[in-house]
């Protein structure tokens, strides 16, 4: 796809870029006189800029991403490979087409109601046995050996 704001030369130039030669071998490639000199402030141009990251992600998406696939497929498919690694990749595969693992289900514990369900004093009870949960769970903090207040 033609852009107007870059030239044919500028176009040549950012081909060679993208096909992994430096800048002065692409400026050479693109005609200029001096590539060394010419190349730096054409790249910094935001027109040219743009049309860099334009073609480099219609390449990422044409050939980068399916080699990427399928690298990481072989890779999982592979029963000589490390088993973790390879469930790593099956993990980001899985989540990377948008699935995601069903939530585990909590036990049901005898008793158990909706909130909805219960009376207030059956709340009131839940509550406080969370409370009395939380607090056992709590982790002690060691107090100072003298109070703040006597060392000032």
């Amino acid at each position: 796809m033609k852009n107007k704001l870059i030239s044919k030369r500028h176009e040549v130039f950012i081909e060679g870029l993208l096909a992994g030669e430096g800048l002065t071998k692409a400026g050479k490639k693109a005609g200029f006189t001096t590539p060394s000199r010419d190349a730096a402030p054409i790249i910094v141009a935001p027109a040219v800029r743009a049309h860099i990251r334009k073609r480099m992600r219609g390449r990422l998406e044409a050939e980068g991403a399916p080699a990427a696939y399928v690298l990481l497929f072989n890779t999982m498919t592979d029963e000589s490979e490390d088993k973790r690694l390879r469930v790593d990749i099956a993990k980001f595969l899985y989540q990377t087409a948008g699935y995601t693992p069903p939530k585990a289900l909590e036990p049901e514990r005898d008793g158990d109601k909706a909130a909805s369900e219960m009376s207030s004093e059956e709340l009131r009870k839940f509550i406080e046995d969370g409370e009395r949960e939380l607090a056992e769970r709590a982790t002690p903090v060691i107090e100072a050996a003298q109070p703040l207040d006597e060392l000032m």
